[in-house]
């Protein structure tokens, strides 16, 4: 029977130490694993603070991008609207020109209208009207 005993003993010493190890064994598992979950919990913090970072420099190119098109096309606008305008005043200047030569009988053409003008009326005695 003291043979049975020191066996029984000696099992339970190896069951005892089994157990020792599987819990040192546990929690070394289960440490691990925390600091893994730790390690990725803070990749997964970095990648969406870095994924908030691209979207808000996507989102400033982007409303660049569209400011300086609005921008492109308002100037453009501005320069066909300031073309007309200056074809306007060309015309007008143009207008203005040829009136005062008008009034100061500058112009050539009319000089030579005035005078055959003037000749008719001396010979048929009418005067005709003319507007220009």
């Amino acid at each position: 029977m003291e043979k049975i005993i020191t066996i029984l003993r000696i099992v339970e010493l190896g069951v005892n130490q089994a157990s020792k190890a599987w819990k040192v064994s546990t929690s070394s598992f289960i440490s691990s694993t925390k600091v893994l979950n730790t390690r990725v919990n803070n990749l997964f913090n970095f990648m969406s603070a870095e994924t908030r970072s691209l979207n808000t420099l996507y989102t400033t190119m982007r409303n660049t991008y569209i400011n300086s098109n609005n921008t492109l096309n308002h100037l453009s606008h501005t320069i066909v609207q300031i073309s007309r305008i200056m074809l306007q005043l060309n015309e007008a200047d143009t207008l203005y020109a040829a009136v005062q030569q008008t009034v100061t009988g500058s112009l050539s053409h009319l000089t030579e209208f005035t005078r055959l003008r003037n000749h008719k009326n001396s010979t048929t005695g009418t005067r005709f009207r003319t507007s220009l």
